[in-house]
């Protein structure tokens, strides 16, 4: 008895400590060995989906950018050319979730013929240096354009999630729009 008992507690501890070992081991290999990465290109230039659809250019300005201000764009009226906007700087962890949210593959799919005016509600400026981009996000077409300084726009494509649309909610929680479009029941 005393043998089947000694048995019993040494197997269980010899499956406990094996699977300790499985999960240390484990973990280790799932962060990134810096030793296979290349020299010349950072870690954060890895998304070659979003570089081929802008270009390299606009691409380090999103991806570089040491300020980014958040635009809230409300209509006053039905006319496009009587708005009024409140901004606010984008911070810190937040300028990381706008970039991760853009590195979507997904964002540069498609570009639909849309029957609409495209009348932008949400707008992001991205600032390195001197250099300067635009983003206009018009969350009722579901579109999204990128514009130089100017405001030409040089590329447009669809949304395909509402992630901008939640960044947008989070930035200017009192935004009526942002909330009802996120609470309208999707089907």
């Amino acid at each position: 008895m005393k043998r089947v008992k000694l048995i019993r507690d040494g197997g269980f501890r010899l499956v406990v400590m094996s699977m300790m070992a499985l999960f240390a081991f484990t973990g280790c290999s799932a962060h990134p060995n810096s030793a296979n990465a290349p020299v010349d290109q950072p870690l954060s230039e890895t998304d070659s989906v979003m570089r081929a659809a802008v270009g390299d250019s606009i691409y380090r300005i999103i991806t570089e950018a040491k300020k980014v201000k958040a635009e809230e764009i409300v209509l006053t009226t039905d006319s496009v050319k009587t708005t009024k906007s409140a901004a606010k700087d984008v911070k810190g962890k937040f300028i990381y979730l706008v970039q991760f949210v853009l590195s979507s593959p997904k964002n540069y799919g498609s570009d639909l013929a849309s029957f609409g005016n495209f009348m932008p509600c949400f707008k992001l400026t991205f600032v390195k240096k001197k250099e300067i981009c635009v983003l206009n996000f018009d969350f009722g077409l579901k579109k999204w354009s990128i514009c130089d300084a100017s405001g030409k726009v040089i590329k447009k494509y669809d949304l395909p999630s509402d992630d901008m649309l939640r960044i947008a909610h989070m930035l200017f929680t009192e935004n009526k729009l942002y909330n009802s479009l996120l609470n309208t029941d999707k089907r």
